[in-house]
């Protein structure tokens, strides 16, 4: 039988593995899946083919959900790379940003993200990326005030 392909181009395998790793519950489901089949009599290589895993992935799916249960198979807390600032830092910044610019000595009215890598710069000695900023400033939004914006009207005109 001819494989079957999306519109798009990507095969069912393709698909399947996308949705499989899309949240934490997904991916259980998926490794479950997988030593569910193996114990069902299916070798790792072949589950792995199916699925667009490596037999090594699979073999230590099986051998961790034999040793811990199902449990083993969730996955790990992600913790990602660790913070660059400290956490007194953080509360500085987090203090400095809940403040206009000028409390911290620049002329500007309101932050942003170039803004506040010069502040890292220059006061507490840590360089960022833009995007970086753009990011911490984000992740501080509700503790900091943001200009007001106009909208256009459903015309376009502004209001």
């Amino acid at each position: 039988m001819k494989r079957l392909v999306t519109l798009h181009g990507n095969t069912l395998q393709d698909i399947l593995k996308k949705q499989a790793l899309r949240t934490k519950e997904t991916r259980y489901v998926h490794r479950l899946h997988c030593v569910l089949l193996v114990d069902q009599g299916h070798g790792c290589a072949e589950v792995a083919h199916w699925f667009g895993e490596t037999p090594r992935t699979i073999q230590r799916w099986v051998r961790a959900y034999t040793q811990a249960g199902a449990d083993a198979l969730c996955d790990d807390a992600r913790t990602g790379r660790p913070s660059r600032l400290t956490r007194s830092q953080l509360d500085a910044l987090r203090s400095y940003l809940s403040r206009p610019p000028s409390e911290a000595g620049y002329d500007r009215d309101n932050w942003d993200s170039n803004l506040v890598q010069n502040y890292l710069a220059e006061k507490i000695n840590v360089r960022f990326s833009v995007r970086q900023c753009q990011r911490l400033l984000k992740s501080m939004r509700p503790h900091v005030s943001s200009p007001p914006t106009r909208r256009g009207n459903l015309t376009g005109h502004k209001a």
